[in-house]
């Protein structure tokens, strides 16, 4: 191509890209009737989808905050110009942002830009000539409507992306799309608003709703509270999970970050009932079976090797074994299984009850456990991995594996969403005649076992103790330094919900999870029945409320009111609870009129309990 058609077309170009910009400009600065009056827009700012409990409840709300600054470089060049009209400049933005002349004087002696205020969801008109030297400043700002909960939902960044938990792993779903735009014809400088000609409205982020039980998180993450300060552990963990569908209903640590989920520990005995359980599955395990325990065992002679018990329990059956979490018969039985299997065979037994993997859970940064190839094993790796020795699990994955026996012997991958975005991993890993006998003993454990602190007189509780002494690197295990937990689920004869608790390092002569970590889970257990059963016994009157005026709450479940609320449409960050179980007393009474009201406070407790006991 010749140098004058390269210019010929370069004109042709650029004659079409000036149409095209004027065609733009006067499209955005005209009326389609051709009137002729200016057209401006104003930015609709779409919102972040909300993250809900299990029952529809926001646990997080968005705010357009708006940030007002001086620039006092600007001014300062003006007024020298003679340009300001200083007196009515000072009493505008004393209108506006409350703050005298003399405080901001002050301020402008050294400083470049000052913020003057901040206003929520709306942005202020300011007038001339104020209006000339103060810019504004759009953010997002996202918080947790309840605390308890923070580890799980996760933060924002100052441009509104997910940074951990469940707003970055869902933060494409979550983000808001495309902000929006209302056009409308301004008649003149002071006079801003006319005719709107039209609205393009925002698109925001989608709602993602977890599984999460807003009533059985609160009640846990206290009791975690209570125990932790009790027994003087540096933290305290627990998991619970619905036992027939894999859905984490509550989850909770007292560290703040999400260790159920990121952080390994071992598990001591609270592995013993898989050895039983593969045992009985290949028919090596009797329940009548007796074992002789001297409070030691050398697993083989040629080896100096000799595992310790806490208690001498002479001559033990197999139920009580596992009831009195026997070292020497569990032993006795692992060897027994080695020796008729392999090793190969008990490391696929621990795999298929989710040792060893991520559960795929929807959460970012899931560890895998600590599950060695039998390859690296040494001759004493199985056995000690019996009593929960040489394995290390996370919270969540020992409370999805102990679940199958709350599930008829299936295993169900957890997940924290109502609608999995991950496929649900369901599949067998012992026949149901063992699992039976394992509840037998897992009931028995609590009835007359290591766990009777766990005993109710609400439910029957099935569960196991476990306290692992920890180890560290170059230390091997040391004295005084434990990981003391309780897993169980509840009602035996029909599980409901399986749940974990666990005590990291508890101080003084009390440490064993059947003495600190089983009385945690029974008292989270008799607190949910007790506001469940508050709840379906409660014969509340349908309530009959004016929209304009507060209705009375009094005698009603936190769900009850947060749907009556929802009607009135009063926003989420009006209304605090406080404390667990019916609504017992209200701030502000009742008939207040709702426009005078900014916060609603609901105190929630029992009346009295349902065994008659103050």
């Amino acid at each position: 191509m010749n140098e004058k058609r390269v210019n010929l077309v370069t004109a042709v170009l650029l004659v079409l890209l000036v149409a095209l910009l004027v065609r733009g400009l006067s499209l955005s600065i005209s009326r389609p009737d051709s009137s002729g009056l200016p057209v401006k827009n104003i930015p609709i700012f779409p919102q972040r989808g909300l993250i809900l409990d299990t029952g529809g409840t926001p646990l997080v709300m968005n705010a357009h905050k708006y940030f007002y600054y001086l620039d006092t470089k600007y001014y300062s060049e003006n007024l020298a110009e003679g340009k300001v009209q200083t007196d009515l400049f000072f009493e505008q933005v004393r209108d506006l942002f409350q703050i005298t002349r003399e405080a901001l004087e002050e301020k402008m002696r050294t400083m470049s830009f000052i913020l003057l205020g901040v206003s929520e969801s709306t942005v202020l008109e300011i007038p001339r000539p104020a209006a000339l030297y103060i810019s504004i400043d759009h953010r997002d700002e996202r918080s947790v409507l309840y605390p308890e909960l923070a580890q799980i939902i996760g933060k924002v960044d100052s441009y509104g992306s997910g940074v951990n938990g469940l707003e970055r792993a869902f933060d494409p779903f979550l983000a808001s799309r495309d902000i929006g735009q209302m056009y409308y014809e301004r008649f003149s400088n002071y006079a801003r608003l006319g005719e709107i000609l039209s609205v393009h409205p925002p698109v925001d982020g989608q709602n993602l709703r977890t599984t999460i039980d807003l009533t059985l998180q609160q009640i846990l993450s206290k009791r975690l509270h209570e125990g932790a300060e009790t027994y003087g552990a540096k933290s305290a963990m627990g998991v619970l999970i619905e036992a027939k569908t894999g859905k984490v209903r509550a989850l909770y640590s007292t560290t703040g970050l999400n260790d159920a989920i990121i952080s390994v520990f071992e598990p001591g005995s609270a592995l013993k009932p898989f050895i039983f359980a593969s045992a009985m599955k290949y028919d090596l395990l009797a329940d009548d079976e007796t074992f002789l325990c001297t409070g030691k065992i050398k697993p083989y002679k040629d080896l100096s090797t000799i595992i310790n018990d806490t208690h001498v329990h002479h001559e033990i059956q197999t139920t009580d074994a596992l009831a009195q979490s026997c070292n020497v018969a569990t032993i006795e039985i692992a060897l027994r299984f080695l020796e008729e299997m392999d090793n190969w065979t008990w490391y696929k037994e621990l795999r298929l009850a989710g040792f060893g993997s991520v559960t795929g859970v929807e959460y970012p940064g899931e560890v895998n456990g600590i599950l060695h190839n039998p390859v690296d094993w040494n001759r004493l790796t199985g056995i000690q991995m019996s009593i929960g020795q040489g394995i290390a699990v996370t919270a969540l994955q020992l409370t999805a594996a102990f679940n199958i026996f709350a599930n008829n012997g299936i295993y169900l991958s957890p997940t924290l969403l109502e609608e999995r975005a991950n496929p649900l991993d369901e599949r067998r890993v012992y026949p149901e005649a063992v699992v039976k006998r394992i509840l037998t003993m897992l009931h028995k454990t609590v009835l007359s076992g290591t766990a009777t602190a766990a005993r109710s007189r609400l439910t029957d509780i099935a569960g196991k103790t476990g306290t692992a002494q920890k180890a560290f690197p170059g230390m091997g295990y040391v004295k005084g330094k434990y990981v003391s937990s309780f897993i169980g689920f509840f009602p035996v004869e029909n599980p409901m919900y399986t749940m974990l608790i666990s005590l990291d390092e508890p101080q003084g002569d009390i440490y064993y999870g059947g003495d600190i970590s089983a009385p945690i889970f029974k008292n989270i257990v008799e607190d949910y029945l007790t506001i469940l059963e508050a709840s379906l016994n409660q014969k509340v009157e349908p309530i009959l409320f004016k929209s304009w005026k507060l209705p009375d709450f009094k005698g009603l479940t936190r769900k009850d009111a947060m749907d009556i609320l929802a009607k009135l449409e009063i926003p989420a960050q009006k209304i605090r609870f406080e404390g667990e179980g019916v609504i017992i007393s209200q701030r502000p009474a009742d008939e207040t009129p709702i426009h005078e009201i900014d916060e609603i406070v609901l105190i929630l407790g029992r009346e009295t309990d349902p065994y008659g006991e103050p």
